[in-house]
């Protein structure tokens, strides 16, 4: 029988959390799942805790497809990999480390059904693991493909439910990185969407949780420039995508305000010091003669991007400190 839903797990370095995560999965209360687990050479014992975990779900084994990357490839590939090996009418996806209430899959599926809907999103909680510290309810807006442009912020995957015909029907054109993966896949799947549809249910589905250990919230020089160029990699490639497409310049100050993001992961190191100074300038350089003039932009940030350009916003916020 044909699944309902394909859910994509890419597994990595998360044998801590994974049992936690799996037990959500196959405890959900919907039928015909299919569960796409990508094995992107995890060095630890992450698919030993997955496959104990399975002999306590007899009943999910059928469901349970295994792909076993040849090499470390990251998530953004493993993604891609379990999207394209899907069978499912709709596709979701739910990262190793986070967990899933019982009911989300079911009154998800049941609501783009019953509305048509070739998107349904719903709340999700984010969470240190005991704690809950903020519920997101994700609000589009009238023109969907315009927010999640301009705002990346709001282009998780795991807690939007899409129907699988938008990939497999159309051109896609799948980010290599792991930063702002999401967004490169988001604008995609809105610029091919017909229909947008909300779950209307008070509880957030999905427990996202803040892990202090991710690639996400490291604090090294190595990790920012990491992000930095994962971003800038991922946003060239949707840049183009929407070139081909031919609505690139009906947006072009909400790409102009996506490219921003991208060099706000060179602030944490432009505070200390201009080391990298270059590499902010030149990261896409149309910036320097736009970016002032994008409506919506706080002046506060405005006023950051100048001193940042001219070269002194870590010695302004250096003298600062001081005279406080």
């Amino acid at each position: 029988m044909k699944a309902k839903i394909s859910v994509i797990i890419p597994v990595y370095g998360v044998e801590q959390y994974i049992e936690r995560c799996i037990r959500s999965l196959f405890e959900q209360t919907l039928d015909n799942l299919e569960y796409i687990i990508v094995n992107d050479c995890t060095p630890d014992d992450s698919m030993s805790v997955l496959k104990r975990v399975l002999e306590d779900y007899p009943h999910r084994k059928e469901q349970v497809k295994i792909i076993c990357q040849p090499y470390n490839m990251g998530t953004a590939k493993a993604r891609e990999m379990g999207i394209k090996a899907a069978n499912g009418d709709y596709i979701i996806h739910c990262d190793s480390d986070d967990w899933v209430e019982k009911d989300a899959y079911s009154l998800m599926y049941h609501c783009a059904i019953e509305h048509g809907y070739d998107i349904v999103i719903s709340k999700y909680r984010e969470t240190d693991g005991k704690n809950e510290l903020n519920v997101v309810d994700q609000q589009l807006g009238q023109f969907p493909l315009r927010t999640v442009i301009k705002k990346p912020v709001l282009c998780s995957l795991y807690n939007k439910l899409v129907k699988r015909s938008i990939f497999t029907n159309n051109v896609i054109y799948y980010p290599v990185c792991h930063m702002m993966e999401d967004n490169a896949l988001c604008v995609q799947m809105f610029y091919y969407t017909k229909k947008v549809g909300y779950l209307e249910y008070n509880q957030p589905l999905y427990n996202y949780y803040i892990n202090p250990n991710s690639i996400c919230h490291t604090n090294s020089e190595q990790s920012h420039l990491k992000r930095w160029a994962d971003a800038t990699k991922n946003v060239q490639t949707v840049c183009q995508f929407a070139k081909d497409m031919g609505f690139y310049k009906k947006y072009a100050n909400e790409f102009l305000s996506l490219k921003a993001n991208v060099r706000g992961f060179l602030m944490p190191l432009m505070q200390h010091n201009n080391k990298h100074y270059k590499k902010w300038i030149n990261t896409f350089p149309e910036l320097n003669w736009y970016y002032l003039f994008i409506k919506g932009t706080p002046l506060t940030l405005k006023l950051v991007f100048v001193l940042t350009e001219m070269g002194v916003y870590p010695a302004i916020t250096k003298l600062k400190t001081k005279i406080v």
